[in-house]
């Protein structure tokens, strides 16, 4: 159940209740100190009574409840909206979830999470879909956030205890400030507020000997222009976020502790071909777990194997080859994104073909950033096969013609599937009988579909279809089974609701949800 949050008197109210007996009377200056300690708890009910038992068991005097601080945690920045994968990635860096089952931590962690949103953690997004693949709850947290009351707290905490340091401002970066942290956070672009980054490039960080003891630096605020060389150096780390647009020396193997490494480019598009991001040379951390380097390309993983590495993100098309591919035969997630120059061939899309032989990956998405609409396919792509124990895939302008489906329809453990900007295309998709034996989730979003035929048999557990702005679409030929439990059709032509209706899909289930929204319409209905 959502509950509200409390106004000022409920709160006031509570906290009197929680920490004075009903019938004895509290003073003028009491309540007012306490009115103001109600008021910083921001309407949080269970920050009240956290709040009201320290209170409780303490001298009831103006001064004790005027000192009272609130904690929170501050890790992150103030009110602000945290992926869910970048708090359980964090603490999986951190060391602070069991390894006994390794192939179940991260349903641990998401499993840990939901049960913190039923008390500090606020819940900013879910996931639309009714299931997902990791989340533990029906639908799992996407995207989530600390009250502000408990991000007080946590900062005070944090600062008391030597827990984590958070650099906000030239004061904070100081040697003295930062002396022995384990953690370092950089919730601010403050590269032009220290002078010493000012002055030179290779202080662009206080790395020092005060940080010798360093595990976790997220530096996602801050734009390098040169590699902070002297982070090698922080020999103890085991989570590195940063930006930065060059290449990585091959100095970056002497983190050996390190288990997650993000590097993002300072845009997201660039003009020019994908930048070399990892060293040519010999490399090998062996404890790499997470590797997202957007655009990039990894060399052939000579010497020993990655065998922890199972998440590997945003690599350029050129990095999937056989050689890169039998060293990593541990991935589970693989993200790849192409960019494409002009006149080209298909070429970078044959380097797909090697993804075959990732036999434990379970999550595979692949996005042509600059995608051309080919009215005339002379040679049309063609799919490779795919990992048979796939889980979730995610296309997005590849252009594939809809005859090669059939080798995605045949994966029995697929349960998501998306389809962005004409990753298929063309005017007519039939699908066979008795296919998608476990989809649970389709997304098809920017297609130039117009007719779209379903055997009997197929979908059969499928619970969320989702259409978006297929413009083209007009024609429905499809049954469903009672499974569906909502239908979402955005931007599309009024005659897909009016099929969708006599098809009766969902017709056993009494709380179908159907959204239908047009844009031209200005608004949502449900049927």
């Amino acid at each position: 159940m959502d509950m509200r949050l409390m106004d000022k008197d409920e709160s006031w109210d509570l906290l009197r209740e929680k920490v004075f007996a009903m019938m004895v009377p509290c003073s003028f200056q009491l309540e007012e100190a306490g009115r103001k300690i109600a008021e910083k708890c921001d309407g949080l009910p269970l920050t009240i009574i956290k709040v009201a038992h320290l209170l409780s068991g303490s001298e009831k005097t103006v001064e004790y409840w005027n000192e009272m601080c609130l904690l929170y945690m501050g890790v992150f920045p103030k009110n602000a909206e945290i992926p869910a994968s970048k708090v359980v990635n964090m603490w999986l860096a951190e060391g602070l979830l069991e390894q006994n089952k390794a192939k179940s931590v991260k349903k641990h962690a998401l499993k840990y999470l939901d049960e913190l949103a039923s008390s500090s953690v606020m819940v900013y997004k879910r996931s639309t879909r009714s299931s997902s693949v990791m989340s533990i709850a029906k639908k799992g947290i996407k995207h989530c956030g600390l009250h502000s009351s408990w991000w007080h707290l946590c900062q005070h905490e944090a600062r008391k205890n030597n827990f984590f340091c958070v650099l906000d401002s030239m004061e904070d970066s100081s040697e003295e400030s930062i002396k022995g942290q384990r953690r370092l956070c950089i919730h601010k672009n403050i590269l032009l507020c220290i002078k010493e980054v000012y002055d030179s490039v290779e202080d662009n960080l206080p790395i020092c000997s005060a940080l010798r003891k360093l595990e976790v630096l997220d530096a996602l605020k801050i734009r390098f222009y040169e590699f902070p060389s002297q982070v090698v150096e922080l020999v103890e780390l085991n989570y590195l976020a940063l930006v930065y647009d060059g290449e990585i020396p091959p100095s970056i193997s002497k983190l050996q502790r390190l288990q997650f490494l993000i590097v993002c480019p300072h845009q997201h598009i660039r003009s020019g071909g994908a930048a070399l991001y990892l060293p040519r040379d010999k490399w090998d951390i062996e404890k790499l777990r997470h590797l997202h380097v957007m655009g990039s390309d990894l060399p052939d993983l000579w010497g020993t194997p990655l065998a922890n590495l199972t998440t590997l993100l945003d690599v350029s098309a050129r990095s999937c080859r056989r050689g890169v591919f039998e060293r990593i035969q541990n991935l589970t997630k693989l993200g790849i994104r192409i960019e494409l120059p002009p006149d080209h061939c298909d070429e970078p899309l044959s380097y797909f073909d090697h993804v075959s032989i990732l036999k434990n990956l379970m999550s595979l998405k692949c996005v042509v950033v600059n995608p051309e609409l080919r009215s005339e396919l002379v040679h049309p792509p063609t799919l490779p096969n795919l990992p048979i124990y796939l889980k979730k895939l995610a296309l997005s302008g590849m252009g594939y013609p809809w005859s090669e489906m059939s080798k995605i329809a045949s994966l029995e453990k697929l349960k998501v599937l998306k389809l962005r900007c004409n990753a298929f295309q063309g005017p007519k998709w039939e699908v066979e009988e008795k296919t998608f034996p476990a989809l649970e989730y389709l997304l098809m979003e920017d297609c130039d579909l117009e007719h779209w035929k379903v055997e009997s048999g197929s979908f059969e557990r499928l619970e969320h279809p989702s259409i978006k702005h297929c413009y083209n679409l007009r024609e429905l030929d499809w049954e469903c089974d009672d499974n569906i439990s909502m239908i979402e059709v955005d931007n599309c032509d009024l005659m897909v609701e009016k099929q969708i209706k006599e098809a009766n899909w969902g017709r056993g289930m009494l709380a179908l949800d159907f959204t239908m929204h047009c844009s031209w319409n200005d608004g949502k209905h449900k049927p």
